[in-house]
This record gives structure tokens, sequence and C-alpha cells, in this order.
């Protein structure tokens, strides 16, 4: 079996892909990352749940699949530096007078640090041209353009550009 998922324009039953069914594609995640996955879906915390259409969602909460809003969320909060050390902005992440984005009441888009979803499409599709991936493969496999590609989400500095170009050319 290759370790990949499958992703299926539906938008009948609710999961609707941006570019419809231009956006079906097989994606390849590699043992490493598939292992995540299966690891995640053999959790005994994960919630196992199935939708209105009788499938059961790949993510889920306690009330079924999530939102697009519920997932910017997550994404916020998982990004805030001080859950994994110190608070960079010198504030108490506890004290709600110096800290917006968490506790109780905190809202978690408030960190400078915190990054959207998008910001981390972005950095994966930065890390894989950086691994000599071509802007080509990326494309295909993260749905979208060339032209949107090299506009809004290569954000590679010219010298880490020159130093692919240049691993490239050595590889000859």
């Amino acid at each position: 079996m290759t370790p990949s998922l499958v992703l299926e324009h539906r938008p009948d039953t609710g999961t609707k892909l941006k570019n419809g069914e231009d956006g079906e594609r097989w994606v390849y995640m590699g043992p490493r990352w598939y292992q995540v996955i299966d690891d995640y879906l053999d959790n005994p915390d994960r919630y196992k749940r199935t939708d209105d259409h009788g499938r059961q969602p790949l993510i889920t909460t306690q009330y079924g699949r999530p939102t697009g809003d519920t997932i910017y969320k997550w994404v916020n909060r998982l990004t805030h530096p001080c859950r994994i050390g110190g608070c960079p902005h010198d504030a108490d992440p506890l004290n709600p007078a110096t800290c917006d984005a968490l506790g109780r009441d905190g809202n978690a888009s408030m960190c400078p640090s915190a990054r959207s979803p998008h910001a981390i499409r972005r950095g994966s599709i930065t890390y894989h041209l950086n691994q000599d991936v071509s802007p080509e493969v990326v494309s295909e496999r993260c749905d979208l353009s060339l032209e949107v590609l090299y506009e809004h989400y290569d954000v590679r500095t010219d010298q880490e550009k020159m130093t692919v170009r240049k691993r490239q050319l050595e590889n000859l």
C-alpha cells in the first residue's frame, strides 16, 4: 500500500475542495507522515465519529467534523511559542493583563507569533522548493497554479533560490 491520501471533491456531502473536481488528487505522504496519521487514527482519545453521510472524517471533534473556523483556531493556538517554551513577547500567558492571546478568555490570533493555516501552507511550499522539489511537482501536490505559487507562496530569499540552483547545477 502506498502511504498516501486521496482528496475528493464531494460538495453534496459537505466536503468541497477549493478547486472542485480539478483539485482531486492523490497526495503521497511518505511512510513517516503516514505513520503519524495512522497513529492518530489509532489513538484511543480520538473521537470516532460518523458524519451525516455515513463517512468517518479523518479529523474529528466531539461533535463530528471540525469547521474551517475551528481548524483556524487550533492552528493559531498550536503555533504560540509559549506552548513549547517561554513567551518571546514578555507576556505572562496566564495573566490577561499582559497576554491577550491565552488564558481563559484569550484570543489565540492576538499573539504576534501565532500563525494561520495559510502561513503553514506557505511554509510547507517553501520547504519543498528549498528541498529541490520542482515547482511543477509542488504546484500539483498543493493544487495551485505556478503563477499563484510564485506570486503568493514562494517566499524564499534570493540566497535560498541561488542555493537550490547551485545544488541542481552541481548534480548535472
